[in-house]
């Protein structure tokens, strides 16, 4: 356990209750929804990932060189580079 004031020269941006923190060197806590979303938003700001939500996919058309997929709304996507995750 470290005071308050030794957690915030380790890292100025940290919050909390109480007068003590864990010290904890070697792990660490994030807020993983919050990471998602900054991580989506610093990705789409290059202007070269392109991230659909609430899309369903449907089946794959071909796969050479690029990936041409069908989602259920009848958009036909191709792209060099393709990752799908749910849940």
């Amino acid at each position: 356990m470290i005071k308050a004031s030794e957690a915030r020269k380790i890292d100025g941006l940290v919050r909390g209750y109480g007068d003590e923190f864990i010290w904890s060197p070697t792990t660490c806590v994030a807020d993983a929804k919050g990471l998602c979303k900054l991580l989506a938003k610093d990705l789409e700001e290059t202007g070269k990932v392109e991230i659909k939500r609430g899309e369903e996919y449907v089946k794959t058309l071909s796969q050479k060189d690029t990936f041409r997929i069908q989602l259920k709304s009848g958009e036909v996507i191709e792209t060099k580079y393709l990752i799908n995750s749910a849940g």
